[in-house]
């Protein structure tokens, strides 16, 4: 008997994407120094003696998924986070100065982008109240987008106060 797979579990989210590793559970456990029947063990969930742990192994697979470009690599992050209240979001590289101008820019890019949300919500429920599985998609793509450029926002002013405390400008 198969179980279905639980995409707010963040086991069975990464078992799931642990399946779509080049070579499947068998290359990814010899990449992590392991069998294959250990792995799936550990990922089974439900074998007392196997358990993965955090800082070697979970994080050590996530390396591995997005060092093979598996689609959604991060995809178990964000159900463990999700399942505890919270959204991850990519933090933007932010390394580069920026000009007063460009904070202008990237301030406007920010409000667009919460703009665009409106505007695809008030889509979905134009005609009938109902958001559907499409329309979902659609708002939870600009969602990210928007709090990415939020991120991006944070970041930089990240920089300048740093900045501004290294040259003992601020306390």
């Amino acid at each position: 008997m198969t179980c279905a797979l639980n995409k707010l579990n963040p086991l069975d989210v990464l078992k799931l994407s642990c399946s779509h590793y080049p070579g499947g559970v068998e290359a990814l456990a010899a990449r992590l120094g392991m069998s294959a029947a250990v792995l799936r063990n550990k990922l089974s969930g439900g074998v007392s003696t196997h358990h993965l742990n955090y800082p070697e192994q979970v994080s050590g697979i996530l390396d591995c998924l997005k060092e093979a470009h598996v689609p959604d690599w991060d995809a178990p992050a964000h159900a463990f986070a999700y399942r505890h209240g919270f959204m991850l979001v990519k933090i933007p590289d932010a390394s580069s100065t920026v000009t007063s101008d460009e904070l202008a820019l990237l301030i406007c890019k920010m409000m667009s982008e919460v703009g665009d949300i409106a505007r695809v919500i008030a889509q979905s429920l134009a005609d009938d109240q109902q958001v559907s599985s499409a329309e979902f998609n659609k708002i939870d793509v600009e969602v990210k987008e928007a709090l990415t450029a939020i991120a991006l926002l944070r970041e930089k002013m990240h920089e300048i106060h740093n900045d501004g405390v290294h040259r003992g400008l601020v306390h």
